[in-house]
């Protein structure tokens, strides 16, 4: 459930300079099909940011209360995702 890999969950915030490593996803390794999967790299790097060009908090979100569910599944929710509930975000700012 959602609670229980929420607690696991770590933000982190990135600097110019520093170094990641990036995960490769199974799409971006289309090339290599018809090869063992276990031998595949999972990962490229260590790769130094160059540029930061957005950070998470600049946008909007919403504390989301599902209806049904409990007090623990309660998520934030962007903006952009809830644009089928545009009249009710509207009337909870009135």
């Amino acid at each position: 459930m959602k609670k229980h890999a929420d607690k696991n969950m770590i933000s982190q915030e990135f600097n110019v300079g520093d170094k990641v490593m990036v995960k490769l996803l199974p799409q971006d390794r289309k090339f290599l099909r018809g090869r063992d999967s276990r031998l595949l790299q999972k990962y490229e790097g260590p790769l130094t940011i160059m540029k930061k060009i957005a950070s998470r908090k600049r946008h909007q979100e919403y504390l989301v209360k599902w209806q049904g569910y409990m007090e623990e599944e309660n998520t934030w929710e962007r903006v952009a995702d809830l644009s089928a509930y545009n009249d009710k975000i509207e009337a909870y700012h009135m």
